[in-house]
C-alpha cells in the first residue's frame, strides 16, 4: 500500500512469472502469477486464465471488491428480483442467451442460471446462483478459461462441476 502526502491511496496489480506458493499449489519457474496488493494492505494471488485471460478484467474485479463495489461479474447481469430466475443485463450489457442450469451446488441456491452476453465486443458466460428468496451471487468466465465457444458448451461445462469455485 502506498500513500501520498495528498492522502490518495494506490492498490497495484502485478503479473510475476517464476513465483511459486509455499505450498506449491500456484506458480512455478516459469508459470505467471497474478498479484493484487489492496489498499488495507491485504493481497490474493491468482493464476491467470482461472476465470479471465485479461489482467486488467482481474484488476477491476479485485480493485472494485476491495472498495465494497460490485465485481465484474455482478456488473454483466443479475436475477430480476430476488425470486427470479430470470437474467437481465447490466449497463452496456447484451444478453445473448440464458437458461437454467444446475451447477451441482448446496441446496441452498435453488436458482441457477447461465448467461452468455456481451461487453464492448467480447462474450463472456456468466452462472448465477440464488437462494429461494434473496441472495445471490455470480460468477463469469471468458470462453478461453472455460474452454467453450457457446452457452451450450458452458452449460455442459458448468454442470460437470467445472465451474464450481
Amino acid at each position: 500500500m502506498v500513500e501520498r502526502a495528498d492522502g490518495v491511496v494506490h492498490s497495484y496489480g502485478l503479473e510475476v512469472r517464476g513465483y511459486t506458493t509455499a505450498d506449491g499449489a500456484l506458480g512455478g519457474p516459469d508459470a505467471l502469477v497474478w498479484s493484487f496488493l489492496a489498499v488495507d494492505g491485504s493481497g490474493t494471488l491468482d493464476e491467470p486464465g482461472r476465470w479471465t485471460v485479461d489482467f486488467d478484467v482481474w484488476v477491476e474485479d479485485k480493485a472494485e471488491k476491495t472498495h465494497g463495489e460490485p465485481g465484474f461479474a455482478d456488473r454483466l447481469t443479475q436475477f430480476a428480483d430476488d425470486r427470479s430466475t430470470d437474467l437481465v443485463p447490466g449497463p452496456g450489457v447484451e444478453m445473448v442467451a440464458q437458461r437454467l442450469a444446475d451447477a451441482g451446488y448446496d441446496a441452498e441456491y435453488v436458482r441457477q442460471s447461465v448467461a452468455e452476453v456481451r461487453l464492448d465486443g467480447r462474450t463472456w458466460f456468466v452462472l448465477a446462483s440464488g437462494e429461494r428468496v434473496g441472495g445471490a451471487f455470480y460468477e463469469a468466465w471468458d470462453p478461453e478459461s472455460a474452454g467453450v465457444t457457446d452457452l451450450a458448451g458452458f452449460v455442459t461445462w458448468v454442470e460437470s462441476g467445472r465451474g464450481t469455485p
